[in-house]
């Protein structure tokens, strides 16, 4: 069976996601309210009779139990603040950082692409006279230097400004009048994207904005 897969796009300064661990208080604070629009503190109910019971429970019934797949707010302070995070709160972990990304992006772009999709699409590039260099793929193999590692099949990097608008150029000049078959959907929506770079430059004028892209699994928020 094909993995269930997702491309997704930010248009977004490099530099500002690799300020994000270890957050200057400015930005800090911007992602710690994104956090808390996507994670909310979970009350705890009142304290009950058995609660006094002490040491014969293992832990008070009142205090919130997190679901290992939910967001959550320590999670995003200690990604601000740079510390570790454990493996079983990566999943989560990332899905908060994309989040922060649709924050802090000038656009964005999120299209399902399984790993057959995204093979056949660089087939059909390859066949249209894209290098390879110059393929899908190659918009996420440069990955991050972050201290938050991404989990098993989550594939994050990034390509800068320049590069961005030279790899639309080829990619443009290649497909003008290609046949790109059943990859055609897919192509033509990261190319539609890349194209605008320029548009999306010119409205943020002082902050270059490099490509942002992941692909993996389907965040469970969308």
């Amino acid at each position: 069976m094909a993995m269930t897969g997702c491309l997704r796009l930010w248009a977004v300064p490099v530099a500002t996601v690799q300020q994000i661990p270890g957050a200057p208080p400015e930005l800090a604070a911007r992602l710690r309210q994104v956090a808390a629009d996507h994670a909310p503190v979970r009350a705890g109910r009142p304290r009950a009779l058995i609660d006094k019971l002490g040491p014969l429970l293992r832990r008070p019934s009142y205090a919130p139990v997190i679901d290992p797949a939910a967001l959550s707010l320590p999670d995003a302070d200690a990604i601000v603040a740079g510390r570790f995070i454990p493996p079983e709160r990566l999943d989560a972990a990332w899905r908060l950082f994309e989040f922060w990304l649709d924050d802090l992006s000038a656009a964005r772009l999120s299209r399902p692409a399984s790993a057959a999709e995204v093979e056949q699409a660089d087939f059909d590039l390859a066949r249209a006279g894209v290098p390879s260099p110059g393929d899908l793929r190659h918009l996420w193999q440069r990955g991050f230097a972050l201290p938050l590692r991404p989990p098993p099949g989550l594939a994050i990097g990034y390509l800068e400004a320049a590069r961005v608008q030279a790899a639309a150029a080829v990619w443009q000049d290649r497909l003008d009048g290609f046949d790109l078959g059943g990859s055609a959907g897919l192509v033509q929506a990261v190319l539609g994207f890349l194209a605008r770079w320029p548009e999306w430059t010119a409205a943020a004028p002082g902050f270059p904005l490099d490509l942002v892209a992941r692909w993996g699994p389907q965040p469970a928020d969308g």
